[in-house]
């Protein structure tokens, strides 16, 4: 865990010795070593954070997520569940993820009368998500 911290912390330009001295606290989740330096409040946000600027790419099925959102001017998460035959949890986490990342932005749609005037989620494509797509086909080669 000790590395992991330091890499993470170099990654987000936390310097040794404030490492150093917050280490005597002696948290023991990375979550916990990170909320105070990175002064974020939640664990969630620190690891976004951290994977945001440590994740060169991405996995096979984040990238299959990504490229739904490509597809479509409006995508939304059941949608793209079905179009991968994949769990809605799933990508429901999976857009939260790539969100907190910056490679997708999220907006409420308008209310559907199919949906008892609920609206859905729609998520965009970002440049950011774009770059990072290029970045992963020529990662594995594609």
């Amino acid at each position: 865990m000790v590395s992991e911290t330091v890499a993470c912390a170099t990654a987000l330009g936390i310097s040794l010795r404030r490492l150093s001295d917050f280490a005597k606290t002696r948290p023991s989740s990375l979550a916990e070593w990170l909320v105070p330096l990175v002064g974020i409040t939640k664990p969630r946000q620190a690891l976004d954070a951290v994977t945001r600027k440590t994740t060169p790419v991405l996995g096979p099925f984040q990238y299959a997520v990504l490229a739904e959102v490509a597809k479509s001017n409006s995508a939304y998460g059941f949608g793209i569940a079905g179009q991968l035959s994949a769990h809605p949890g799933a990508v429901a986490t999976t857009l939260q993820r790539l969100e907190g990342r910056g490679l997708v932005q999220s907006d409420w749609g308008p209310p559907r009368t199919q949906r008892g005037g609920k609206r859905r989620r729609i998520y965009r494509l970002t440049k950011d998500g774009t770059d990072m797509m290029k970045t992963t086909r020529q990662h594995f080669g594609g």
